[in-house]
Order: structure tokens, then C-alpha cells, then sequence
């Protein structure tokens, strides 16, 4: 069952923050299912080397666990990626994260993807954030192309980036 979510905007100043209702389209958002057998994370897909992504207790701000994600290689990206989620083309749809950066920087990347299971390059959208020591939250939107049939959320430290970020509280909805 997937919970329908409302994104609303609160004006602070001349700021404009959203602030998220309670449900994501995403699975496992908060890091909160019991890792599988085999250890995997529900939900989520590593990108590349999974073996430097964990979860821990630091650094959660929903719930008890948090997604640790340590590049410690200049060569390769580190990243977790949500399990697709169908879109209906031509509508908005936004993604946003806690991050609390240790060293480095952490990216947050909303992708649509077509019927032949091809990353829609132009469609493509990324926000990062090098600001240590505090959490701060990551806001990603885009409208979902014509050819699109599913989006996923990407959590990713790239290269030549090395560093440590905790990722929480991943909501991604459908902004009509």
C-alpha cells in the first residue's frame, strides 16, 4: 500500500521550505526494516563497492537508524539507490533528505528512468552538500518526462570525493 503524501510550502522570510507530510513513495525511508538474510538493505540497491555503506544509530533523525556511507577510495562512487517507483509522465515529484556530513560531501539525485530500464539522462537531478557537523536536509524536484516509467532516489558520495555522510529520512512523493 502506498500512502499518499502532501508536500507543503511554509514561508519563513523570503525562504521557502517545504514541509513533508507523513508517508514516502520509497520503501524502507528510514532505514527502519530489518536487514535481510544476506544482509542487504530493504529497498535500496547498492551503487557500486556496498561493502563501505552501513547502518548505525549516529546520526538518525527518524527513527533509529541512519545509512552510513564512507568513500574512502578517490576512484570510485559510493551510493545507495531506492527500488524504482512507477511515475505518471508529465507530473512533479520531489525527494528530501536528512544528511549529517562527517568530512567530504554527500549528493541526493532524483532519476527518471524509461521502459527499457535506461537512466533518462536529461531528466537527471542532483543536489549536494558539503556543510559538516550539522544535519541539514537536501531538496530535489523534477517533473517526470514523457517516456518515464519509474523514478528512483539516489544517495551518493562520487568521486574524487572521500568522506563520511549519514543519510535519514529519505521522502520522495508525488507534488500535485
Amino acid at each position: 500500500m502506498v500512502a499518499a503524501v502532501t508536500l507543503l510550502f511554509v514561508a519563513l522570510g523570503n525562504v521557502t521550505v517545504p514541509v513533508w507530510a507523513a508517508g514516502s513513495l520509497i520503501e524502507n525511508c528510514s532505514f527502519e526494516e530489518p536487514l535481510g538474510s544476506d544482509g542487504t538493505i530493504p529497498g535500496w540497491t547498492p551503487f557500486a563497492n556496498g561493502a563501505w555503506m552501513s547502518l548505525v544509530r549516529e546520526h538518525a533523525t527518524d527513527g533509529q537508524w541512519a545509512l552510513k556511507i564512507s568513500d574512502q577510495s578517490p576512484s570510485q562512487s559510493v551510493g545507495m539507490r531506492s527500488k524504482p517507483v512507477p511515475v505518471t509522465p508529465g507530473a512533479r515529484y520531489g525527494v528530501i533528505t536528512d544528511v549529517f556530513v562527517e568530512s567530504g560531501w554527500a549528493m541526493l539525485y532524483l532519476e527518471f528512468w524509461n521502459a527499457q530500464g535506461k537512466r533518462i539522462e536529461s531528466a537527471v537531478k542532483a543536489t549536494s552538500t558539503s556543510v559538516t557537523g550539522q544535519v541539514v536536509q537536501l531538496i530535489v524536484e523534477n517533473t517526470a518526462p514523457a517516456e518515464a516509467v519509474t523514478v528512483t532516489v539516489l544517495v551518493y558520495c562520487s568521486m574524487p570525493n572521500q568522506g563520511v555522510a549519514y543519510f535519514d529520512n529519505i521522502y520522495l512523493e508525488k507534488q500535485d
